[in-house]
């Protein structure tokens, strides 16, 4: 289990206001709506989900950064990533990937039932959505619009 002294700091050390929490990222076309999503937000969630268990840890940090970073990307002064769902599907798709030594679909369930829980379209999902969600990320034909599809049911 990470420890907060484990789990990898902001590199801008931003913070929003009195609250401590990182501030989020604006301009370059980047997806400013919704909770700030950083590599700790998502060992976070990973360690909520149980992903953790027996020392284990994550054997790929790059899969985390480069989900983050791909769920926030901008392209000449636009999101890449419009809407929450989208944003959520891009994160859960990239975590999806084996970077883990075990529990990949669930932390990238997890990331995207919390991120559109934060982001305010959706209420927590069912057990049944969740099941779904989890059949789609283990789908090899699975895409952002895929995901974003089941995830879009939920509202």
């Amino acid at each position: 289990m990470l420890s907060p002294g484990d789990r990898p700091a902001r590199g801008d050390g931003r913070t929003n206001g009195d609250t401590g929490a990182p501030a989020r990222a604006q301009g370059g076309g980047r997806a400013t709506a919704g909770p700030d999503v950083d590599l700790a937000w998502v060992l976070e969630t990973a360690e909520d989900a149980g992903a953790y268990g027996y020392g284990r840890a994550p054997a790929d940090f790059g899969v985390g950064i480069a989900a983050v970073e791909r769920h926030r990307a901008g392209l000449l002064g636009r999101p890449v990533y419009d809407s929450a769902f989208e944003r959520a599907a891009a994160l859960a798709h990239a975590l999806s990937l084996d970077w883990l030594e075990r529990a990949n679909t669930t932390v990238a369930a997890a990331c995207a039932v919390r991120y559109l829980s934060e982001s305010g379209p959706v209420r927590v999902p069912g057990r049944a959505a969740v099941a779904e969600l989890a059949r789609e990320l283990r789908n090899p034909a699975r895409t952002v619009r895929t995901i974003a599809a089941v995830l879009r049911h939920w509202s």
